[in-house]
């Protein structure tokens, strides 16, 4: 499963099937590597902060890296 640019998941096996990873854990994991906080933005952050019940249904985030920014890839 794709998650940017030259960054791929592996999906994890269950008892129902394979499903993905939560985005949570995949962006936790891909800032220690990268040494970089990454945030969401937008719907997602006013989500996370309990501001409205609605979930985009892409989520954007932000980084402190050179490149700025990822859409995740649902």
């Amino acid at each position: 499963m794709r998650i940017c640019q030259g960054v791929y998941m592996r999906p994890i096996k269950t008892r129902f099937g394979f499903r993905a990873l939560w985005v949570e854990n995949a962006l936790t994991s891909l800032s220690k590597l990268w040494r970089e906080t990454i945030v969401p933005c937008g719907g997602a952050a006013a989500n996370y902060l309990g501001l409205t019940t609605q979930n985009p249904v892409r989520a954007i985030y932000l980084t402190s890296g050179p490149i700025g920014g990822y859409t995740s890839a649902h």
